[in-house]
């Protein structure tokens, strides 16, 4: 295999850990490629037919994958189906999201960004907020959604909503919480589906983030299509939203940070820093205690390692 051939397989490798075969168009917007250099889709699909012809990589209705891992196919097309409902009680969701004060945009992220969802997981958030106003946010989204049951508990997690990463407007650049080899950060950046975003606050996240490019130089092309903006709700209701915002002045944020900190199961403030799972600060709130970043890194490199031996 040539250099950039191997390139195509890594980038296989990763997604096929997640039971994720890729169309060609994927491939380009997903390849590791730390030379930064971009490709074409008309070479990414000429180095896929030759790996194909090789038998170094397998295809059927337009995906690609690994030998001996064709079943594949149908597990995508399931969870794609399954994704979709869970979009539909996303955006149902967003519909709230949208007035509450200082909440300025909502995304999708992790599987159900990659429209990869099983129907016993849960919808994942990522939520910006206004900067200096992260507490607030947080005190009206995740607790409505609490009051009414609707977040993800030890029995039940499927079609619930998280709320496990805020992030304030004005410290978007995310490279901070990166581990020294965090692949899964790498491609968690490049599958983010936003429902909602006041004033361009998604594209600001791109652009804060653009370090990713290093890494996965095509991935842009993502975000410049139409597709993953279908799901957007339209920004309505704007000037109840600013009503509410007007009327918590700056005391209330510190109000809202001393009640949550108080609140916070002990479990999770002892973990506060801790290999970078769980991030209490007044810019961003990250709350992972289960952190698999360097779990995935390690199998991935074992799988990589094994295949190019």
């Amino acid at each position: 295999m040539s250099p950039f051939e191997q390139k195509i397989v890594k980038t296989i490798i990763w997604f096929d850990m997640f039971n994720y075969p890729l169309r060609a168009e994927e491939v380009l917007w997903y390849l590791y490629d730390e030379s930064g250099s971009e490709s074409r889709l008309s070479d990414i699909q000429s180095d896929l037919d030759a790996l194909v012809a090789i038998k170094r990589l397998q295809s059927k209705d337009g995906y690609y994958f690994l030998p001996g891992r064709d079943n594949l196919v149908e597990v995508r097309k399931e969870r794609h189906k399954e994704s979709l409902k869970k979009i539909s009680l996303a955006r149902s969701a967003t519909l709230l999201l949208r007035i509450l004060p200082f909440v300025k945009s909502v995304i999708l992220c992790n599987v159900l960004g990659y429209l990869n969802a099983k129907p016993a997981d849960d919808i994942d958030f990522l939520v910006i907020t206004t900067g200096g106003r992260i507490w607030t946010a947080r005190w009206y989204a995740t607790g409505f959604f609490k009051i009414f049951g609707l977040r993800p508990t030890k029995k039940q997690t499927a079609d619930k909503f998280c709320f496990s990463f805020y992030i304030s407007a004005n410290d978007l650049n995310i490279k901070n919480i990166t581990l020294v080899s965090d692949p899964y950060m790498i491609w968690w950046l490049a599958g983010l589906l936003p429902l909602y975003d006041q004033a361009g606050y998604f594209r600001q996240l791109l652009e804060a983030n653009s370090w990713v490019t290093k890494y996965l130089p095509n991935v842009m092309l993502r975000y410049a299509g139409s597709e993953i903006y279908k799901f957007k709700v339209k920004n309505k209701f704007q000037g109840i939203k600013k009503f509410f915002e007007n009327i918590h002045f700056v005391w209330c944020e510190r109000f809202y940070r001393l009640i949550q900190c108080r609140i916070m199961p002990r479990g999770l403030t002892s973990k506060i820093n801790e290999k970078r799972g769980v991030i209490i600060t007044d810019s961003m709130l990250k709350f992972h205690l289960i952190d698999r970043r360097q779990d995935f890194a390690d199998s991935f490199s074992a799988k990589v390692n094994q295949t190019f031996k």
